[in-house]
């Protein structure tokens, strides 16, 4: 299992769930070293067909290796009740992994985003992130999460929900 630094004496374990390529649907975001969208599916999800982000040109995905062991914003086998704090950190140590989010946007309505973590700023309480469900270039992609308002969170294949333990 492998840990990421939170502060200078906490440590986060961050353990990833396998994808499950029976449950992969057309444009769930997965990332293979580079970020793609699904856009075919063979071989009971084992043979994908994956557009780049950012760029016209496709690639396959052909294995059941590659594909359990890739990260998918999309998919979770498992669902974990946690504090705000616990969801807040999980997500500012979520780089180089697609996730999706929920939380409320400044006029209070639930915001759900496909991404990936830029930066996290703990004392303003909020995480800059790229939106990888908006064309364009990645600095028009770019929207800021509000770690107070957070909901739930999907990441290495768990989706860590806001609320009581």
């Amino acid at each position: 299992m492998a840990a990421a630094k939170k502060e200078e004496n906490d440590v986060v374990e961050i353990k990833k769930n396998p994808v499950d390529p029976s449950k992969i649907k057309k444009n769930d975001l997965m990332y293979f070293v580079y970020a793609g969208f699904v856009e075919q599916i063979e071989r009971s999800g084992t043979l994908l067909g994956v557009k780049w982000v950012d760029k016209p040109e496709g690639f396959r995905v052909d294995g059941k290796e590659l594909v359990v062991n890739a990260y998918s914003a999309d998919q979770y086998t498992e669902e974990k009740k946690v504090n705000q704090t616990e969801c807040i950190d999980r997500l500012m140590v979520s780089f180089n992994r697609p996730f999706t989010v929920c939380w409320d946007t400044k006029d209070t309505e639930n915001r759900e985003l496909r991404g990936k973590l830029i930066s996290s700023d703990p004392k303003r309480g909020y995480s800059m992130v790229e939106d990888m469900d908006v064309d364009g270039p990645a600095y028009k992609r770019i929207r800021q999460v509000d770690h107070r308002t957070l909901h739930w969170l999907i990441v290495d294949g768990t989706k860590f929900v806001v609320g009581r333990k």
